[in-house]
Formats: structure tokens, sequence, C-alpha cells
């Protein structure tokens, strides 16, 4: 009989995380933080955890279990009654959903009110608090993309109570330590490639994102209307506000106009993998970022990015993909890549060895398993 501990129980509380988890083609959504609960957390399950997820109702049962994550459903969208619903049924179905899990440790990732509520159910319950920062606005105060003060100050009171708190890079760690005064445990992005399918044909560019003003899309089709010579491709749904979905058909509209560019819209992470499979170039026009799975799902398949964003990292000295400040400089960048198939190939490959290195599902997981364990101790 073995005597060594029982693996402490994971619970994410992960409002959106369901329609990824699930696969489901008819609900729109897919952000960046919702994909790496999902990796991360089927990669516990793959280490013998065992996992739960608090999620909004999409739909699904009560309970369900996926990939062996079980799925605590919560509530709807826009259920309740305004002014009230923030007390009943958003943060009572939250609670009662979190004490269904009975978990060891609740791990929440990116700002917002959800990070008070689940600071103060692991204080209530005893129980351990992970809070994981999703973009680097999560910890400078007047970057915070949260709405409401009350949201500020419950997001602000969860992050100060938080038992470990994770980084995704070393700008995020010293915001953390400047502005809140709290150290913070470093853990990349994971990222975990799916099995290429069949030859098909692709794009030779590729911009993957959720249509929000901050991700700049409209810089990339001008970057297109400028290089007719190559084919570009956009693959985005819009955020689930009104007025989003407004600036999301402004964004479609424009694109229509540019022949060498196609406007996807909406698609399923699965889909979207397919596309990186084809692409021999990915483009990123946001203004701020954490760090983009777009990023992983290009390096891991050999092809270099041009980025606006910088996530500050470096390979012998050297930004791993292309780092550009202004719309001709990136231009410049695409044409002598797209032009030059050995240097795309060289710089395609110092990708993939930053990605192996530094992102891979093996390493990444002995990470989270070495945090979790210890805050379980």
């Amino acid at each position: 009989m073995s005597n060594s501990p029982a693996k402490p129980r994971i619970c994410f509380v992960a409002p959106q995380v369901y329609p990824i988890l699930s696969g489901s083609d008819d609900i729109k959504f897919a952000g960046g933080a919702e994909v790496q609960q999902v990796f991360i957390a089927r990669a516990m399950v793959s280490v013998g955890y065992e996992v739960s997820a608090v999620c909004l109702d999409y739909g699904q049962e009560d309970q369900v279990t996926i990939d062996g994550i079980t799925v605590y459903k919560t509530h709807t969208r826009n259920e309740g009654i305004r002014v009230v619903r923030f007390i009943h049924p958003r943060a009572t179905s939250f609670w009662r959903a979190m004490k269904k899990a009975d978990a060891h440790i609740y791990y929440q990732r990116c700002a917002a009110v959800h990070t008070g509520i689940t600071a103060l159910f692991c204080r209530w319950r005893k129980k351990k608090f992970v809070y994981a920062a999703s973009s680097n606005s999560d910890f400078q105060p007047d970057k915070l993309r949260i709405k409401y003060r009350r949201d500020k100050m419950l997001y602000e009171y969860g992050l100060r109570r938080a038992d470990a708190v994770i980084a995704q890079n070393t700008e995020q760690q010293k915001s953390l330590r400047s502005n809140y005064g709290l150290d913070s445990t470093l853990i990349p992005n994971i990222y975990s490639p799916n099995q290429p399918g069949p030859a098909r044909d692709g794009c030779d560019i590729l911009w993957v994102g959720m249509i929000r003003p901050v991700k700049r899309p409209e810089l990339f089709i001008k970057i297109a209307e400028r290089t007719p010579e190559f084919k570009f491709k956009m693959i985005g749904g819009p955020y689930m506000t009104a007025e989003s979905k407004i600036y999301y058909e402004r964004i479609r509209e424009m694109a229509a106009s540019v022949e060498n560019l196609e406007f996807s819209g909406f698609l399923p992470f699965d889909e979207v993998e397919r596309q990186f499979d084809c692409a021999k170039l990915s483009v990123n026009t946001s203004i701020i970022e954490g760090f983009p799975n777009t990023f992983l799902q290009s390096w891991a398949r050999g092809a270099p990015t041009v980025s606006f964003f910088d996530p500050k990292i470096r390979q012998n000295g050297r930004p791993v993909g292309v780092i550009v400040h202004y719309e001709q400089e990136a231009i410049e960048n695409i044409r002598t890549l797209m032009n030059d198939d050995a240097k795309r190939a060289r710089m395609g490959e110092e990708c993939k060895l930053y990605y192996t290195t530094h992102h891979s599902a093996d390493k990444i997981t002995a990470e989270y398993t070495k945090l979790f364990d210890s805050l379980a101790q």
C-alpha cells in the first residue's frame, strides 16, 4: 500500500470556460484565459488530480463531466433583476457551485468580481485560493478592464488575499510588487498542439483574437490592404456586449472590402487549430496582452510571429519572433519573411525551440503540480 498523500482536489472558477471545454459550435466564445484554464485542467487530470470547474449556465446539466473534469453550473448570463442580481443569483449561485465542488484549492484567472467572491469563499470555508493573471493590465490599477468600482474593489480584495498569485511574465511580477506589494510565482502559459489533419489550403498570414478595440483588428486589415501579394485570414468573434457587437460588424464590413483578406468570424477552437496548421506567419496587433496563446499556436508549428505587443522574452539576447512598433515596420518585416523561405524557416525553428523549452505541456504541468502540492501541505 502506498503511503504517499492523496493529491489535492482542484476547482477552476471559470465562468466562460464551458464553450471551449465542451467544444460547442453553438456558443460563439473562445477567450484566451478560458483556453488556458482548459489546458491546465486537462493537464492536471492527466497526472491524477481530481478536477472540477464552476461556470455559467449555457443550457448544460447542473453537473456534467467532460474530459475527466466535473462541471458545476451557476446562473445564465443575464439572469436576475438588475442591481440585486449581483447578490442573487450571481454571487449565491457561484458560492453554491463552489461548495458542491468541495475542492482543496480554488483557481481563478482574469481580473474580475469573481476574484473577490472566490477569495471570500475560500476564507470562509478554509480553502486555498490561487489567482492567475491573464493580462499585464491585471496588476496595473489604472488599466484594469473592470467597469464598476464595486467590482474593482472586490477584485483587489481577492488579489490581496490569494494564497498564491501566478504571473505569466516578469513584467507582471514587477507590476504586482510595485502596485500591490505582493510576490508571485512565474508560470508561463501552457500549450499542447493538436494532431495535424490532412493537408488543406490555408492562408499565408493569420490573425486570431476576439474582435475588440484593444486588439486593434483594423490595423491588420490595413496591413492586408497594403500587401495584396499575400493571402490573409482574420478569425474572431465579438465580445458579449451590445457595443462590442456593433464594433464587430464595423470590422467585418471593413474586412469585406479587402480582396486578399478572408474574414472568418468566430470559429471553434479545434477549427482555429487547423488554421494554424496552414499558416506561414501570424500577426498580433494588440495594445496590451498577458501572453497570447496565438504565439504558442504559431511557435509550436515553427511559424514566426510579427507582433506589436512585446512580451519581453528573449532568446540568446533577441526577441522571439519579430517585434514591431509601426504599420510600415510590420509590412516590411512581413514582406521580408514571406519572400525569404530560408529566413522564415530559421526563425520558425528558433520560435519552436523556445516553445518546447518554456511552454510545453510536460514542463508547465510539473510547475503546477509543484505549486498545488505545496499549497495542500
